[in-house]
């Protein structure tokens, strides 16, 4: 059974709700949950092939999602990191600077992997990759709900740069995947409600303070993105059983004729007949 192990941020509560609703249909997956808040994360350090938090607080979060581990260990058959502040909003301030300075498009793109290889999701693959070489998927951060107006979120209010701004950054997202060991997902398309921001349907709800909640998604929205990854040809190589060990085996002695049998002593072959004799 492949053991996926999911490490994120508050984002991660909606990614649980969608295993428990979809994970019969994956029984030979075994997911497990760690979850901290973003800044947390920052006191988890590579120890002896683990990723072992350096506080109580981090340990703490650990335990309860995971259901009593504390540790991150290096035999998971997969990674998800989910959200971790990989987030569309930190792309557009790049993407006006940019603008600003009239870039070429390979500037754009290169400005966006400077930045969002310093995101929290990219330092935590830097310790994974210290313990494993097990396949990591990354899922960004939701886009913010469509009732946040776009200029009070920082987001291109054109359609045009708005459409600039999604390609850059699923672009930026895969070559940087490419260089540093992950691959990336991206939101489902039907959970836009333009190309920089999400539906409200598929918006947590209420907040505590019982305001809508902008930037966490819910468990339908999650599970899109669960169903894509699982059934990914990432993950699907840890599906495969694997083949035991199997020694040289010699390949078996031709028997031996019946009458070499009745006879172990190799017999003269019988002189040929002379035309004279036939």
């Amino acid at each position: 059974m492949p053991r996926i192990c999911v490490i994120g941020n508050s984002h991660i509560g909606a990614c649980k709700n969608a295993w428990d609703q979809i994970g019969k249909k994956f029984p030979r997956f075994e997911l497990t949950f760690f979850g901290a808040i973003t800044a947390d994360f920052a006191d988890l350090a590579v120890v002896d092939g683990a990723l072992e938090p350096q506080s109580d607080k981090l340990r703490d979060f650990f335990s309860r999602s995971s259901r009593g581990k504390t540790q991150i260990a290096g035999d998971f058959d997969g990674y998800i990191l989910w959200g971790l502040s990989y987030h569309l909003t930190i792309a557009a301030w790049v993407f006006g600077d940019c603008k600003a300075r009239n870039c070429d498009e390979r500037g754009f793109v290169e400005a966006m992997k400077a930045r969002m290889s310093k995101t929290p999701s990219i330092e935590i693959l830097g310790k994974l990759r210290a313990i494993t070489e097990a396949p990591v998927a990354l899922v960004h951060d939701p886009f913010v709900s469509e009732m946040k107006p776009r200029e009070e979120a920082n987001l291109p209010t054109d359609d045009e740069d708005a459409r600039r701004l999604a390609d850059i950054f699923q672009a930026s997202a895969v070559e940087l995947g490419t260089e540093l060991g992950f691959k990336p997902f991206f939101q489902a398309e039907r959970t836009l409600a333009n190309p920089v921001q999400t539906k409200q349907r598929f918006s947590a709800g209420l907040t505590a303070a019982g305001t809508p909640d902008i930037y966490h998604a819910n468990a339908k929205f999650s599970s899109f993105l669960l169903r894509r990854i699982l059934r990914s040809e990432l993950f699907r190589q840890s599906l495969q059983p694997k083949a035991p060990a199997v020694a040289a085996v010699l390949p078996a002695a031709r028997p031996r004729h019946r009458q070499d049998l009745r006879h172990p002593v190799a017999h003269a072959p019988a002189p040929a007949r002379s035309r004279s004799a036939a």
